[in-house]
């Protein structure tokens, strides 16, 4: 019942009701043709499917209304610098800067002024890289910036919704900021390169989880407790201090031997273990907002494995959620790539060797795609495929997609061929068998990294293995024209 009161009391209603929230104010000193980026989340993530692109006048003045459901947080960005301020549907913000100094130079008027002032203040709308960068130095700053921002906060005369996603803030900000500057100070990427650093990090960290509550029924609209949950599964994998330690939790954790689980992972992916950590540590509303982020999160990125039986179980789970809407809206296009006719899309047997399968196209300009639908990166370059195509239509070029997936054998053809329709990838398909596979890490000399793309003239000769990507569609169009 109390977990009811308080999503009722957070929320409102059993459903969002989306209202216009206006954004408005000049920004001096931008470059002609300065873009700015309103995004509206639905947690912590950064979806470019919610983006707003805005261009200003010649003097910097700008307008844009967003559509906000609840009370939270919108990220405001401008030349890759990324601010996250605060609205509520119906109201309304006036913003001012200098382009050379944002976002130091913000300030606020209009009706939620106060609100964004008190953010900024206090280190909530953005994560200052400036400083000290060692671990624990900036969880005890965070510490005492939370501190000091509490007793601020009861000084002001703040509404209610503002106050309580707030203080939560300020409650998870050493966990949430940590993680920030861990990616930042790529902690978690570099290899055994980064073990010292690694180690402080991992020890700064699990000292800033330590008796925080992870189902926080009160913090739900707050960005940094939607941080500190959403790297749940990760804190999981990384505060083990070596692979025997963390073999042991999970199998404490699942109940079952370590070569079984380890199977089950590869088989279902990535989504099954963030799922099953997120389900097993969180309860109440906590835990039912962390799946709808998981399955909103996965199904906008394309990230397709263990999502139509994660939907299936949210669904028998949580039948009258007020997420349901939202994922439900995201995962209807899942649903109807994978039932859709493969037009466009051409399954091809596949090859021993890359030349051996550019033979195929003798006579044509080949775009070759190396990719893999685990492959995040990969993903996000297929949205700049439609304009590629576009620009080479009525010419001889085809597009060869070649897949090298990592997935179990009695799943990688459906994950493979899931990914295709999700993102419609019209053009010749092939999934890379171990010899295909082998062939192409010899001719990148082991150092393949994907998304790699290759050119192919029209008598099959490669004259490029390190052609332009999609997105960078200018280039990639003036190498393909002296091909053609």
């Amino acid at each position: 019942m109390r977990i009811l009161l308080v999503s009722l009391a957070l929320f409102g209603a059993t459903h969002f009701s989306f209202a216009g929230f206006l954004v408005s104010g000049r920004i001096s000193g931008l470059k002609p043709g300065a873009k700015l980026v309103f995004n509206v989340p639905f947690d912590c993530w950064y979806e470019s499917s919610r983006s707003v692109p805005v261009i200003p006048d010649s003097r910097g003045f700008f307008s844009v209304k967003l559509a906000i459901g609840r009370p939270q947080v919108f990220f405001f960005e401008l030349d890759g610098r990324r601010v996250r301020l605060y609205a509520e549907p119906g109201k309304s913000v006036v913003l001012s800067a200098e382009a050379p100094d944002f976002p130091r130079s913000l300030k606020f008027s209009g009706v939620l002024a106060s609100e964004n002032e008190f953010r900024c203040r206090h280190g909530l709308a953005w994560t200052d890289t400036s400083g000290n960068v060692h671990p624990d130095s900036i969880r005890q700053s965070r510490m005492r910036e939370a501190q000091y921002g509490r007793r601020m906060l009861q000084k002001g005369t703040f509404p209610r919704h503002f106050r309580q996603m707030t203080e939560a803030d300020l409650r998870w900000l050493a966990v949430g900021d940590l993680w920030e500057q861990s990616w930042r100070a790529d902690a978690w990427t570099a290899g055994d390169r980064a073990a010292p650093d690694r180690e402080k990090w991992r020890n700064a960290l699990i000292q800033a989880y330590e008796g925080m509550d992870l189902s926080d029924s009160l913090a739900q609209a707050s960005y940094y407790y939607q941080l500190a949950v959403t790297y749940l599964p990760r804190f999981v994998q990384y505060r083990a201090a070596s692979k025997e330690a963390f073999a042991a939790w999970v199998v404490q954790f699942f109940g079952k031997p370590f070569p079984e689980i380890r199977e089950e992972l590869r088989e279902k992916g990535e989504t099954y273990w963030e799922y099953r950590v997120l389900d097993g540590s969180l309860t109440g509303i906590a835990r039912e907002r962390a799946i709808a982020g998981l399955l909103i999160h996965q199904s906008a990125s394309g990230s397709l494995g263990y999502l139509k039986e994660l939907s299936s179980g949210f669904h028998a789970r949580f039948p009258q959620s007020i997420y349901r809407p939202e994922v439900d809206r995201l995962l209807e296009r899942y649903l109807r790539t994978q039932t859709a006719k493969d037009q466009g899309i051409r399954w091809e047997e596949p090859a021993a060797t890359l030349d051996s399968l550019l033979a195929r196209f003798r006579g044509k300009v080949v775009v070759v795609d190396l990719w893999g639908s685990w492959c995040g990166p990969c993903r996000e370059e297929f949205a700049s495929h439609p304009a590629v195509k576009e620009a080479a239509k009525g010419k001889p070029v085809v597009f060869l997609y070649i897949a090298v997936e990592h997935t179990p054998e009695r799943v990688r053809r459906q994950r493979w061929q899931e990914t295709v329709r999700f993102y419609e990838l019209t053009g010749y398909h092939v999934l890379a068998g171990k010899d295909l596979e082998q062939d192409l890490m010899k001719r990148y000399e082991s150092r393949m990294v994907f998304p790699s793309y290759i050119l192919v003239d029209k008598s099959g000769r490669i004259v490029n293995l390190h052609a332009a990507h999609p997105s960078e569609t200018s280039t990639l169009l003036a190498q393909l024209s002296v091909l053609l």
